[in-house]
């Protein structure tokens, strides 16, 4: 999407060659790490898991693949590592970075959703933060 001009129409100009500068920062630092294949859930937010009497239940399968767990990891709330198997944090970071940059275009895609915008504007000024 962000190499189609005519893709984002929402999305300036100058913010989408930043966000494919991004993509294409990111690529190589991904590549240059080492990746643990297992599967995933892929879009592990606490959106997509009921808590229920029995424990947690995850939903909103359409995303599950394969992938360092650290693509799901990602999506949740920082909290005490030692409860949790060790994280790559270089991956970690860089999946993180990447995983924004989805949102990023992703909310623009979906920009004349009012929903979306404020997710929009925030992962693009994350990104703008992030890479300065």
């Amino acid at each position: 999407m962000l190499e189609n001009d005519l893709a984002l129409p929402a999305l300036a100009e100058a913010d989408r060659r930043f966000l494919l500068m991004g993509y294409d920062r990111l690529m190589p630092s991904l590549q240059a790490l080492w990746l643990d294949l297992v599967p995933l859930h892929g879009d592990a937010h606490l959106g997509n898991v009921f808590i229920t009497s029995d424990g947690a239940r995850w939903n909103d399968f359409e995303n599950a693949c394969r992938g360092p767990r650290e693509w799901d990891t990602g999506c949740l709330p920082r909290t005490d590592p030692n409860g949790r198997e060790p994280v790559d944090r270089d991956l970690d970071s860089v999946l993180s970075d990447l995983r924004s940059l989805c949102v990023a275009v992703w909310c623009w895609a979906k920009y004349d959703l009012p929903e979306k915008r404020d997710a929009a504007q925030y992962h693009l000024g994350y990104l703008k933060t992030r890479f300065a």
